[in-house]
């Protein structure tokens, strides 16, 4: 059986989003339709890679939040980061291809490793299932 996890998307189902340093904050749908207020601390997800935010952890060691903005359907988080050249520049990162609204939760996912599961557990029922079907034959 494939299991499929939601990636990503919580601005379809959160209200009042906002980050204060690394803590991104929202009111989020539960299952039953109620609004539950739910945070996420970003700092053990994103890491400073040379001045550009990307998934890992620490981010908050060599960057400074800039705040963020929901713009469509995307909810954009900006920061100052240091580059290994030790100048500062202004970046920024979707974190909603990554944050899921979980039942009300806030809660990350990398979304790029559960897809390579989910491929993984494909190929594997696939294979099973011809070894069945040779087996039957």
């Amino acid at each position: 059986m494939i299991c499929h996890y939601q990636c990503g998307n919580f601005v379809a189902s959160c209200n009042g989003i906002s980050i204060s340093g690394s803590i991104l904050s929202a009111d989020c749908r539960d299952e039953e339709g109620n609004s539950d207020f739910t945070q996420l601390d970003l700092n053990p997800h994103l890491a400073n890679i040379n001045g550009v935010l990307e998934p890992g952890s620490d981010y908050i060691a060599t960057c400074t939040s800039q705040g963020g903005s929901e713009e469509g359907s995307s909810f954009i988080i900006f920061a100052e980061c240091r580059k290994e050249n030790g100048n500062i520049i202004r970046t920024s990162f979707n974190v909603n291809n990554n944050v899921a609204n979980i039942n009300g939760e806030l809660q990350w996912h990398d979304c790029n490793q559960l897809l390579a599961m989910d491929e993984i557990a494909a190929a594997d029922e696939d294979v099973a299932l011809s070894g069945r079907k040779l087996l039957n034959h």
